[in-house]
């Protein structure tokens, strides 16, 4: 899966991602970083700490790009990349999934097997688009139709689409219990001033509306 995105789109997901950082223990030594793109995280995380980062990326010009930033390099279909270190010894303080779960034709799957790759105390570190945005709503009731673009919430290319409740009920089904919750707030889908008060305005009864993302911290129930 990822392998049919263009190499523009995946790049506009990748970056240090300091979201996901904030959640990944600087004592983690063996990451797994699942849709790595070129490797930005994994690179900035041995920047920051001593740790040895394996990456799975199917789009074979990001593997590329990866395989000079990252220790190991799967260029692999994520199933297939799975299955291939569930035969090996190892396993991980932390697997990430950063916007990668809702390109899956079963995420559900894909997060069950990666949580048998977790050591005892290893945790899963994922970022996933929150359908239940404001801008769905405005969409689908204001505007009558269902919102289509080339990155966000309602990317083209999404096969799943979770809001907060389904992430808990599928994280639960892996065996996964979540622990932490962030998210990112907009108003908006694209970068209008206003989103600089979404944080603000993100408060009960709104806040769901208003979480763009969420960043989930979890680990084996």
């Amino acid at each position: 899966m990822l392998a049919h995105l263009s190499e523009a789109t995946v790049h506009s997901y990748s970056g240090p991602r300091l979201d996901l950082q904030q959640l990944i223990p600087h004592s983690a030594k063996h990451i797994l970083d699942v849709g790595c793109g070129p490797g930005t995280l994994g690179k900035a995380l041995q920047e920051r700490q001593p740790c040895f980062v394996i990456g799975i990326e199917p789009h074979p010009i990001l593997a590329q790009q990866a395989l000079t930033q990252l220790d190991r390099v799967l260029p692999l279909a994520i199933e297939d990349a799975l299955e291939t270190l569930r035969t090996e010894t190892s396993l991980y303080d932390i697997i990430v999934f950063g916007d990668v779960l809702e390109h899956l034709i079963d995420p559900w799957k894909v997060l069950a097997e990666a949580r048998s790759l977790l050591r005892p105390n290893g945790a899963i570190v994922a970022s996933l688009p929150n359908i239940r945005h404001l801008d769905t709503l405005y969409s689908l009731i204001v505007r009558g139709t269902w919102p289509m673009r080339e990155r966000g919430i309602h990317d083209r290319t999404h096969l799943r689409f979770f809001a907060r409740r389904d992430i808990e009920t599928m994280f639960r089904g892996a065996g996964l219990q979540i622990q932490r919750w962030e998210a990112n707030y907009r108003i908006f889908e694209d970068g209008r001033r206003w989103n600089n008060l979404s944080s603000r305005l993100a408060i009960w009864p709104w806040r769901e509306f208003l979480a763009f993302q969420y960043i989930v911290y979890a680990i084996k129930s």
